[in-house]
């Protein structure tokens, strides 16, 4: 055949070709779940489709100074202002939670994996036993995603279905059994008795936290954590606990002053007799839902983290505030190191101002929570040092006037280590919202 009769059949074979692309397109699939912000990094599960072919990476950015991304990535100070992959993740990822330099996964047979600094045992290691060919990008530090020893359901207690990651130590609330009520491990840093137990500074094992009953939930803030009561026989706990630092009220027991450490959990007082559906953590405060969509916060609120419109003596409460909402509230939403509470309901995403992250309010300090200006409410939200992140469905109108809609992942708030992810120069912070994802 002559290249003339070749060049008679190309547009055919362009056509073919777009085609095909077009159609590999229409068949992959793209969502997020689980994103965890840091002190000043984050991290989210991405979740593919393709014809049919389902695959999941875990991309993180923003400092990178202990490891925290799980990847050798990074600029002469150790940022990365573009989502990358996690190396050496195993099993597939349920859920994210994201500590003071280094990170966790509950993967989906019930084990967690950490990465990032270890210090205090977080990694459920000795720095000094780290390898070195895992070791970066300093001593007792390592990218490497690491197993914790948490006892599992050959012990009793069943896989782990929760994490949440503090300042620098990290809990597991386990599933329990018929036997056995759901439990609670922590391990890592114990200077303020975070793990609920006295004796030591800190624990690369995971230890058994004393509670009264089963756990439905918990959360961790940078030094204290919290677990609502959960079902066991048939009965349900109403009660909150909380243990660790309690310098700001975090523990919420109704202390006439404002006390140091406590190791034994402490009951949340002043909360209402009905079922606490979940637990969030600020650096230094709380919150819990209802089952009637009520938000109640407590602790520090120099940031105005309780949301209720009113500055408190010593800008902190040691017992629980009603949160005021137009509709009740779906969830609430917090992160260990941030100083911002968020909650959302069928009105959108509310959040307190926290050191200038709310979006649209320039204010340092604010008692109250704004909407934010999402148009799609937002189905996982969490926050980190003075930023924040969300995932929220974004609708686009085609030209032959059909629509789509698909998940992105926004940042906004301080960007001085690349935290907001967009790629690009980092060190300026932002009220808009960026599409990183």
């Amino acid at each position: 055949m002559s290249s003339i009769a070749n060049i008679r059949w190309l547009p055919y074979f362009v056509l073919f070709y777009v085609l095909a692309i077009t159609s590999e397109l229409a068949a992959a699939q793209t969502g997020y779940s689980s994103i965890a912000a840091g002190e000043d990094h984050a991290c989210v599960i991405q979740n593919l489709l393709v014809n049919d072919k389902q695959s999941q990476k875990v991309l993180c950015w923003g400092h990178n100074d202990f490891g925290q991304l799980g990847s050798k990535t990074g600029d002469a100070n150790y940022v990365n202002t573009t989502p990358t992959a996690v190396v050496g993740l195993s099993g597939t990822v349920k859920q994210l939670a994201a500590g003071e330099g280094f990170t966790c996964a509950l993967i989906s047979d019930g084990t967690v994996q950490c990465w990032g600094g270890d210090l205090y045992g977080n990694l459920g290691l000795n720095y000094w036993n780290i390898p070195s060919a895992q070791t970066w990008p300093s001593y007792g530090n390592t990218p490497v995603p690491q197993t914790i020893g948490i006892p599992n359901a050959g012990g009793g207690y069943g896989p782990v279905v929760q994490i949440s990651a503090g300042g620098s130590f990290a809990c597991a609330m386990t599933s329990g059994s018929d036997n056995t009520p759901a439990s609670v491990f922590c391990w890592g840093d114990n200077r303020n008795y975070e793990l609920g137990t006295t004796g030591f500074e800190y624990s690369v094992f995971p230890v058994s936290i004393n509670l009264p009953w089963a756990a439905g939930s918990i959360a961790t803030g940078v030094d204290f954590a919290c677990a609502s009561g959960g079902i066991f026989n048939n009965l349900q706990d109403a009660n909150v606990y909380c243990w660790g630092n309690d310098a700001h009220g975090e523990l919420g027991d109704g202390a006439t002053t404002l006390q140091g450490n406590h190791a034994a959990p402490s009951i949340v007082v002043g909360l209402p007799r009905v079922a606490i559906v979940g637990v969030t953590a600020t650096a230094e405060g709380a919150c819990a839902l209802d089952d009637t969509g009520t938000g109640w916060c407590w602790g520090d609120d120099s940031a105005g983290e309780v949301g209720n419109g009113i500055v408190y003596p010593n800008l902190a409460t040691d017992t629980p505030v009603q949160v005021p909402a137009s509709s009740p509230f779906r969830a609430m939403w917090g992160g260990s190191n941030s100083w911002e509470n968020c909650g959302t309901s069928s009105a959108g995403l509310y959040c307190t101002v926290g050191y200038g992250q709310v979006i649209a309010r320039n204010t340092y300090f604010d008692p109250s929570m704004w909407r934010t200006q999402f148009a799609a409410t937002p189905t996982a939200v969490s926050s980190g040092g003075a930023f924040t992140c969300a995932i929220s469905a974004v609708t686009n109108k085609l030209r032959n006037g059909t629509t789509t809609t698909a998940q992105h992942v926004f940042c906004w708030g301080n960007d001085d280590y690349g935290q907001i992810g967009n790629g690009g120069t980092y060190g300026v912070g932002t009220s808009i919202p960026q599409l990183i994802l």
